[in-house]
């Protein structure tokens, strides 16, 4: 073989190796915006759920664009007890936390492709799900369609199905736990 080609598969490795060590760096980068998202995300879910059980989620009237909640009375009781409870500070601040965290994650990741896109969709998909239940609580009328209804339904059935799922796929490994919360770090 040539010397020519043993010096250009070793650039060419070197090149890689390269590619991905800068790669490891900028997601660990990432994850010190990343941890403190989902550890808002988590809070406000906890905080504004309180454990209660959802059951079969909301009760709704219409189809597809014109799907809206039912009046309130007609929810079942841990649907009642939510739609009835006022937004206060802590959940505002926890969810100005998550767009805070969001956007430094994002402007991250704006030059890094290979990783941006499984980050963005499960920050932006957490960002809908607490859009959609502060929204709930603040106007149950306003919820409009059968996106924003099925996103409140995901938080209210499924959040625990995503925190074990999806949210550990933009965490550090040691911050990975079994119960959905972040470990503090």
């Amino acid at each position: 073989m040539n010397w020519q080609y043993i010096v250009g598969i070793l650039v060419i490795s070197g090149m890689v190796g390269l590619y991905f060590l800068l790669s490891r760096y900028r997601e660990k980068r990432v994850w010190k915006s990343t941890v403190p998202f989902c550890e808002a995300f988590v809070n406000l879910c906890d905080h504004a759920l309180k454990g209660r059980d959802f059951g079969t989620g909301v009760r709704v009237s219409g189809s597809d664009e014109s799907m809206r909640l039912r009046p309130i009375e007609d929810q079942p009781e841990a649907v009642q007890a939510l739609l009835n409870e006022q937004i206060d500070d802590y959940l505002i601040e926890q969810y100005r936390n998550m767009e805070q965290y969001r956007d430094e994650a994002q402007l991250l990741l704006s030059a890094h492709t290979l990783i941006a896109n499984r980050y963005n969709t499960v920050l932006n998909y957490s960002c809908q799900l607490a859009e959609a239940l502060l929204l709930a609580m603040k106007d149950p009328s306003a919820l409009k369609g059968k996106k924003q209804i099925d996103l409140l339904n995901a938080v209210l059935l499924h959040q625990e199905k995503f925190r074990g799922d999806m949210l550990p796929s933009i965490l550090p490994k040691p911050a990975k736990q079994s119960d959905g919360h972040p470990e503090k770090t």
